[in-house]
């Protein structure tokens, strides 16, 4: 029968515990004669045994001299030594993160503080003007132009305003914010701006002006988001020479955030595996003999004769998302091996001490994809689940190149 379907009385399940916790607490009871068979079974799992502390001395065998051997009878062979097992390879040392060189913006001498004065009237679209209000409009707007050629920008401002209470319009926002910007109010052009982009969202001039109060507040990316979309609109040669500065600097910025991402990635992987190693090692792992105490609720372990979990509270993470379904009935199928030589792998003890710190399984398999090693164990603790051949391993992802541009950026 197959290991999963023996049923053990739990007598012998219960004495087998107190045999467990007596060796615990006497491990030097190993090499006694009574458990040497016991001792050799372990060893032949290449299970780490603690050395005794008080072993007697062994007594040398006494020496008989071989019989002559008969004329012209070959001589025997020596004896075979017993092959030692090996030591563990040490756990490899984790390469230095080292922070990335972020490339410079450089200076951009045209940002300006955002303004916080009054808030300028938007007029009311719905309110039809009288006829004297229609001629006075119209003066209204040549007193704005002669403002304009005359330089005085405020008081363009105050001519578009009353313009805009008799009758307001979106070029005639875009136009009072062109000139709010130039007086060096950047938040007051933004909101004319977006009162203008909600009666005609395709206004290239109040797309422009916004592109470029947006600029000045230092706002590159949604700054190159509208100036693009007002050159779609009606394109302009001095604004293309600003899109491609800003499409510079955007490029720079989001190059100096991909790095800066991936190595808080880094610092957060390799601060998880310290903490992962520190409480393998204060558990005992890596010592001769100790077993990890992150190693209850494991269920039956295969080829023990059904060892009821190995003492410790540690509840076994569930595994399933990395494709090894429930890690406690896949232990029952796995042979004893396989099984000790993963838990006596650091880097596999590692793994449990990251899932029982809060990783998860996907942040696991993209730590780790790229290790043979682990890969190749976590395929064979698949085929084990499944009872068959281990699937193909997924290829390593290619390393991300440069995030492309926004598509209205191009």
């Amino acid at each position: 029968p197959s290991r999963t379907s023996m049923s053990i009385p739990a007598k012998q399940i219960a004495d087998l515990k107190d045999f467990v916790q007596f060796l615990k607490a006497n491990p030097d009871a190993l090499w006694s004669e009574e458990l040497k068979f016991f001792k050799t079974y372990l060893e032949s799992l290449h299970c780490r045994l603690p050395l005794p502390k008080n072993k007697p001395a062994a007594s040398a065998p006494k020496q008989e001299a071989p019989p002559s051997a008969a004329p012209g009878s070959p001589p025997k062979p020596a004896a075979a030594k017993p092959e030692s097992t090996p030591a563990p390879a040490p756990a490899p040392e984790e390469p230095e993160i080292v922070e990335p060189t972020y490339d410079d913006e450089g200076p951009d001498d045209e940002i300006i503080p955002a303004d916080a004065g009054e808030e300028l009237p938007l007029g009311d679209p719905s309110r039809e003007p009288s006829d004297e209000e229609y001629e006075k409009l119209a003066e209204i707007k040549e007193a704005a132009a002669a403002a304009l050629e005359a330089g005085n920008l405020q008081a363009a401002v105050d001519s578009y305003t009353a313009a805009l209470n008799i009758m307001p319009s979106p070029l005639m926002l875009a136009r009072r914010a062109e000139c709010l910007l130039k007086l060096q109010r950047p938040v007051a052009a933004i909101r004319d701006c977006a009162k203008a982009m909600e009666q005609n969202p395709d206004s290239a001039k109040a797309l422009k002006v916004r592109g470029m109060a947006l600029r000045k507040l230092g706002k590159y990316e949604e700054a190159a988001k509208y100036l693009h979309q007002g050159q779609m609109a009606d394109y302009d040669e001095q604004i293309d020479v600003l899109c491609k500065w800003v499409d510079a600097r955007v490029k720079i910025i989001q190059s100096n955030d991909r790095k800066r991402r991936e190595y808080e990635k880094l610092c957060h992987i390799r601060d998880q595996k310290k903490r992962a190693r520190a409480e393998y090692e204060a558990a005992g792992g890596g010592k001769p003999g100790a077993a990890p105490s992150g190693m209850g609720g494991m269920g039956g372990m295969p080829g023990m004769g059904g060892m009821g979990g190995m003492p410790g509270g540690f509840q076994m993470p569930d595994l399933s998302g990395m494709g090894l379904g429930n890690f406690a009935d896949m232990m029952k199928n796995i042979d004893p091996a396989l099984l000790t030589a993963a838990l006596s792998n650091p880097k596999i003890m590692g793994i449990l001490g990251e899932l029982q710190s809060g990783s998860t399984p996907e942040m696991i398999k993209e730590k780790y994809k790229n290790d043979p090693e682990v890969m190749e164990l976590l395929q064979k603790f698949m085929s084990a689940q499944a009872g068959g051949e281990a699937p193909e391993a997924a290829p390593a992802a290619e390393p991300a190149g440069a995030a492309p541009m926004d598509p209205g950026l191009d």
